[in-house]
Order: structure tokens, then sequence, then C-alpha cells
């Protein structure tokens, strides 16, 4: 068998998993000073800051993303949650795979509540969650639980409730049919090829 640490026995975050996110809040420090620059989300510089620099100086990805998701982190507690979104949005579109930040991405997107909506919020939970490769730490979990709450709902929408349950329950949707008498008798219009 695998020998697991006292945490992971525990069933707690694993230091492993862990020690990105303890170095990030160290290499940034305040955050009422890093947050501005860290991830610049407007104008020529969009996409631009500590961010790009640290993954372009080969700074490893885990702490760089770390480093986004205490600047979204920060701008949610700060009372911006506009500017928290737009690094978000930003940052998952340069790459970053921080379970926290993907699931404030998706929030934003399923937000209007329609199908494709839904379903690209999904998508973009699944996206991070193909980069966990086990990890332990707390926020994938919830980034799981968010995904499959985004999945229901998504399944919801789509699904039409005919006021009607089964033997065992369940609702029965909604059948499409062709009625015995049709309201429209004339021909169709156009033909259908």
């Amino acid at each position: 068998g695998m020998d697991l640490c006292p945490s992971c026995r525990e069933r707690l975050p694993c230091p492993l998993d862990a020690w990105c996110e303890a170095l990030a809040a160290r290499a940034l420090g305040d955050p009422e000073r890093y947050a501005a620059g860290f991830f610049e989300t407007k104008g020529r510089e969009a996409g631009t800051g500590a961010y790009s620099t640290w993954i372009n100086t080969g700074t490893d990805r885990r702490v760089a993303d770390a480093g986004v998701a205490l600047c979204v982190q920060h701008w949610d507690n700060a009372g911006q949650p506009v500017r928290a979104g737009q690094v978000a949005s930003r940052a998952v579109s340069a790459g970053c795979a921080h379970p926290a930040v993907a699931e404030r991405q998706a929030v934003d997107i399923a937000a209007a509540g329609r199908a494709a909506d839904l379903d690209a919020a999904v998508a973009v939970c699944d996206a991070a969650l193909a980069t966990r490769d086990g990890s332990t730490l707390e926020a994938w979990a919830s980034l799981d639980t968010r995904r499959s709450l985004l999945a229901g709902r998504a399944h919801r929408v789509a699904f039409r409730h005919s006021g009607t349950y089964d033997e065992d329950g369940n609702p029965i949707p909604v059948r499409c049919h062709h009625p015995d008498t049709p309201r429209r008798t004339r021909r169709p219009r156009f033909q259908r090829t």
C-alpha cells in the first residue's frame, strides 16, 4: 500500500498540495499593494503584469495560479466583484487552472441561467478539473461540487416536466407527439427536404 502523511490520513489538504498557496501568499505580500498590478484587466496592458512575468520566467504555474486566486479573493473582499470577475475571466483565458479562479469564472458565466451558458460554465469546470492530478486542496472539492450543481441546473433547464410521476415517484418529461387531429390541416407552405 501507499504510506500516507498525517494530513492525508486525516483527509486534510496535504502539504505537498498546499505549498504553492503558502508560497504565493508569501511572494505577493500585502494584497492592497500587489493586487492592482498582478494581473491587468484593461487597456493596452490587459493580460500582463506579475502573473505573465512569473509564467515567462519559469515560476511554477501552480504558484502563479495561486497568486491569481489571491487577487480574485482580494477584489471580492474589497467590494469589487466586477474587477474580481474580470481578473478571473482573463486568467482562465490565459490558462490559469486554479480551482477557485475557475469556479469564480464558471459562476459568472452561468449567471444568466441559459442552457448554453450553463454548458459553457460546466466546460470551464471540466477544463480545470482535468488538471487536478490528485490534489487534495479543498478548492478542488468545491469546484467539483460547483460543476455538479451547474450540470444539474443545465439538466433541469433542458427537462420539461409534464406534471405526472411514474410508479417510483420520478417526474415524467413532456413527450413530443403528433396528435390524431392536428390543428394545422392545410399543406405546409414550404416543403421540408
